[in-house]
């Protein structure tokens, strides 16, 4: 079960915290990618900012090492997220850039219209 949309967010924080260390301990770069975006959001969910950079910065490391596209681009999408609910604009335009340049190589996907939305927002809540 989703225990995020249960609104189980405590428990599923806890559960993906746990498996951290045995997920690296695989060697799968590309299960290791999408689990560390996940763990990310999952800590942003609980305002846990630097925790949560640290998670998806692994996560891009991971996936542009088994050339993973979408996964990188979906954790460079959310640290965007992060750093501009941090104030940290210059880095939110820089990250969701290269969210929107990565998935575009992808076509047309909700990802890729989910990173436009969140570069659109900074950008016209802090430029115009």
């Amino acid at each position: 079960r989703c225990q995020h949309f249960l609104g189980e967010r405590d428990e599923a924080l806890n559960a993906l915290s746990r498996y951290s260390g045995a997920v690296d301990d695989l060697g799968y770069p590309k299960l290791a990618g999408r689990f560390f975006v996940f763990l990310g959001r999952m800590q942003a969910f609980h305002g846990l900012r630097s925790e949560s950079n640290a998670s998806l910065e692994r996560a891009v490391r991971a996936s542009n090492s088994c050339a993973d596209t979408v996964t990188e681009g979906n954790a460079y999408a959310w640290l965007g997220r992060d750093s501009a609910h941090a104030g940290h604009i210059e880095a939110a335009v820089g990250h969701l850039e290269e969210a929107v340049q990565l998935l575009r190589r992808m076509g047309p996907s909700w990802d890729l219209g989910e990173a436009y939305f969140r570069y659109g927002l900074v950008f016209a809540f802090t430029y115009v």
